[in-house]
C-alpha cells in the first residue's frame, strides 16, 4: 500500500498510516473493528488517526447516539 501511494507521489505516510487508509477503505470504519482486528494497539490508533486527520486523509466522526462510538473515513485527498 505505501508503495502505491509513493508511486502516486505520497511520501509523508508511514506504513502503519498507510495500512490504516487501506483498512478503512473506500467507505468508513469504526475504530474500534479496526482495534479489534489487533493490527492497531489503542495508542497506536489514536496517533495515526491524530496524524492523519491533520494531514487532511481522515475524517472522525462521533456518534450521535453514543459519543464514544468514532467511525473514520476517508477524505477525497
Amino acid at each position: 500500500v505505501k508503495d502505491d501511494l509513493e508511486r502516486g507521489g505520497e511520501r509523508s505516510l508511514t506504513g502503519v498510516q498507510a495500512l490504516l487508509l487501506y483498512e478503512i477503505g473506500e467507505g468508513e470504519a469504526p475504530a474500534s473493528v479496526l482495534r479489534a482486528r489487533g493490527a492497531f494497539a489503542g495508542t497506536s490508533l489514536s496517533y495515526n488517526v491524530k496524524k492523519l486527520q491533520e494531514g487532511g486523509y481522515l475524517i472522525q466522526t462521533r456518534s450521535e447516539d453514543d459519543k464514544r462510538t468514532v467511525t473514520l473515513s476517508l477524505t477525497e485527498r
